[in-house]
């Protein structure tokens, strides 16, 4: 289950699974070699601090592995994610 109903959050490959290709599209957009529309910035943040970076690709990879078994933008409501989302505005 995905609090923000259509969003699959650490997503950014638009595949409707998380792997290492999506941490890889992280990586590529921190170091400006990948450009991601709105929905791919949004659910490429998944530890929900405004920015797109490297912890967010290592999240990914901790899920990717087993490490975790959700990231913190699957504990939020679809209202705190709206109030605080800068990537929808």
């Amino acid at each position: 289950y995905n609090s923000l109903d259509q969003d699959f959050s650490g997503d950014p490959t638009q595949d409707h699974s998380v792997g290492s290709l999506d941490a890889l599209h992280v990586l590529q957009y921190v170091v400006g070699k990948r450009d991601l529309d709105d929905y791919q910035r949004r659910v490429s943040d998944v530890n929900v601090d405004s920015e797109i970076n490297a912890l967010d690709a290592l999240f990914i990879l901790k899920y990717v592995v087993g490490l975790i078994d959700h990231f913190p933008l699957d504990e939020l409501t679809v209202e705190k994610v709206e109030e605080n989302d800068k990537w929808s505005k």
